[in-house]
């Protein structure tokens, strides 16, 4: 289950319009996202998505706001194919969990940073970061 924590109009910084292949400064849209286990509650993976607007298929965002699975389901209804390309990884704190999150997650985590691409534009960028803990009780 996607929980938003937040979403905003923002102007994309450098970083972020590198890997868009956009202009510094172009508008976007930033989204905050914790996905949860449906049935324990348990924090899976925080989210943080950079949109560019500008590439985003006219309804796309209203249909979004109606996702309660997140991005993913978003394109899946509006049918459009997206590839994934790896742009880092790496390993972070955890920062903004409720007490019960810190408690059940380890406080760090693991980060991957991608982009999705439709067609051969680049439409967003997703970073991920999975809680030390979930990757360590699930490993046999």
């Amino acid at each position: 289950m996607a929980e938003v924590t937040g979403q905003e109009d923002v102007l994309l910084a450098d970083d972020y319009a590198g890997w868009l292949n956009a202009a510094p400064g172009a508008p976007a849209v930033r989204r905050s996202t914790i996905l949860r286990q449906r049935r324990t509650g348990r924090l899976l993976v925080q989210a943080e998505v950079h949109l560019l607007t500008e590439r985003l298929p006219a309804g796309f965002l209203e249909v979004l706001g109606g996702c309660d699975k997140g991005l993913g389901a978003a394109f899946g209804r509006l049918k459009i194919e997206t590839r994934r390309e790896l742009l880092w990884y790496g390993r972070t704190r955890m920062l903004g969990l409720t007490a019960q999150d810190a408690r059940t997650s380890a406080r760090d985590g693991t980060v991957r940073g991608y982009r999705l691409i439709v067609g051969s534009q680049p439409m967003c960028t997703i970073e991920e970061t999975f809680p030390d803990a979930l990757i360590r009780d699930s490993t046999p």
